[in-house]
């Protein structure tokens, strides 16, 4: 947990935070908790901001110095690096690959279906219908 303190992030424990909360109630001010943590990390090339809303897959890549990244949708391919089959990978977060929405464009803010299952900007987007997620 973190919060602002003249323009620095700091850490707070779960007492702090809420003395913190404590005493900013008492002074008439409503704390709202609010994570962005639903869309994941994107590429430069925005591959996945293609087309319409279908799922679609793409192969393992590899990031600079051969470092491996890995995709999402129903292609599975080996990766050289590991030898195993890939999966969107966040070094110390506990997501899988079902711990994600297919593979969707989001480029229609109007519709409803795009706005809950599509990865804005080509950002994975968790699948926060999951209670683990």
């Amino acid at each position: 947990m973190s919060a602002a303190r003249g323009g620095l992030c700091t850490s707070l424990d779960v007492n702090a935070l809420r003395g913190m909360i404590t005493a900013y109630r008492a002074n008439g001010v409503c704390i709202y908790a609010n994570a962005v943590v639903n869309h994941m990390a994107n590429d430069i090339l925005n591959h996945r901001r293609s087309g319409g809303g279908d799922c679609g897959p793409y192969g393992a890549k590899n990031a600079t110095a051969g470092s491996p990244y890995y995709t999402y949708s129903q292609m599975y391919q080996f990766s050289p690096q590991t030898g195993l089959k890939p999966a969107l990978e966040f070094p110390a977060v506990p997501d899988g690959p079902t711990d994600f929405h297919c593979d969707r464009v989001l480029n229609a803010f109007m519709d409803p279906f795009q706005l809950n299952y599509g990865w804005l900007v080509g950002l994975a987007d968790l699948d926060t219908e999951h209670p683990y997620v």
